[in-house]
């Protein structure tokens, strides 16, 4: 009950943020063959699942930069590209995001996602939306490269692009199939959750409310 409150109030006072906002992106600080570690906006970010050839942390070609616009549109901003930290990945394998907060509507940047020969899907276990793809660094259909596919599945054609989960989260999780050499990803935030009130805050937030309603139909 009171996760569903927490999201009915998150999503209240965001609801005037109907149009494009700036998303945080991840500072990855460290990562080896199976972790990786970084943070935004004050919270700690944690990734599992085999990383191979190695995420770039501190440095390394920017493949964010070539065709930035598709890294954004919709609710997102900005895309990645101020920096090159990019999770690299290739196995057929589960792989797991871990926030130390609730966030608020995270977005995924995706690099090279399949090839024209070899399509590559991602299972996620929750719901998703493509907001925009096409070519990026390495190639990529112009008219779109990532597709929404029942059950929530992404495929990519060489994809490059974003999509964006809705809703509040502490964990993304997927799988991918088949295995190939390599593809990339780059995860933000649109805001943190705020923290959910107390039952005894609620209640004067109800009462507050519903003054407030009171007042405006006296006067009409």
């Amino acid at each position: 009950m009171k996760t569903r409150l927490g999201i009915f109030l998150a999503t209240l006072l965001l609801g005037s943020a109907a149009h494009a906002v700036p998303i945080s992106w991840t500072d990855w600080t460290a990562a080896d063959a199976a972790t990786a570690t970084g943070t935004v906006e004050g919270l700690q970010v944690d990734f599992a699942g085999p990383q191979n050839p190695a995420s770039q942390t501190n440095g390394g070609f920017n493949y964010w930069s070539i065709n930035p616009e598709i890294y954004r549109g919709g609710d997102i901003d900005n895309g990645p590209e101020a920096s090159s930290d990019i999770i690299r990945i290739t196995n057929a394998a589960t792989y797991t995001i871990t926030f130390s907060e609730a966030v608020i509507n995270p977005v995924m940047a995706i690099l090279s996602q399949g090839r024209p020969t070899l399509p590559v899907r991602y299972f996620f276990d929750q719901a998703f939306d493509v907001v925009n793809s096409g070519a990026g660094a390495f190639g990529g259909n112009p008219g779109g490269s990532l597709f929404e596919e029942a059950g929530n599945v992404l495929l990519g054609i060489e994809g490059h692009g974003v999509i964006q989960f809705t809703g509040t989260f502490t964990e993304i999780s997927w799988r991918t199939d088949p295995a190939e050499f390599w593809h990339g990803f780059q995860v933000g935030i649109a805001g943190v959750a705020a923290p959910v009130p107390e039952p005894g805050t609620l209640a004067l937030l109800a009462a507050g409310l519903l003054s407030l309603a009171l007042r405006r139909r006296r006067r009409g």
